[in-house]
């Protein structure tokens, strides 16, 4: 355990406690149904409603959210777990009731381990 701590230390500024970002990928949601999708919000707390503005403009100054208008609405949540920062949550279930499912067929294992189980180097990009 020393020694991961140790590790830890040494390439700590390699870690980061705010998440990364892509525009690698755009995605695009296909919707089986025009009609927007709009839920009230939930009731929450003046404390939970002070610490989700806080998160949310952190959020927004680290490029993460972005200020839009939208028809769809779903209820924000905020998840508190003990002994952990409070995060919050987006309760998409309306929305993802109406999402058109795409079926992505995974390759066959058996397959590529076949392929390149007989390979003297393996290149990885």
């Amino acid at each position: 355990m020393d020694r991961l701590r140790e590790l830890l230390n040494k390439y700590s500024k390699w870690f980061s406690n705010n998440p990364g970002l892509t525009n690698l990928v755009e995605h695009e949601i296909q919707l089986v149904s025009d009609q927007p999708v709009r839920t009230k919000p939930y009731r929450i707390s003046h404390r939970q409603n002070e610490i989700l503005k806080k998160e949310i403009n952190r959020m927004l100054k680290l490029g993460i959210l972005e200020v839009g208008e939208s028809d769809y609405m779903s209820p924000i949540i905020l998840v508190e777990v003990a002994e952990k920062e409070p995060r919050p949550c987006i309760d998409h279930r309306k929305l993802n009731g109406i999402i058109r499912t795409e079926y992505f067929p995974l390759p066959n294992i058996e397959e590529r381990v076949e392929k390149v189980s007989a390979a003297k180097f393996i290149a990885v990009s």
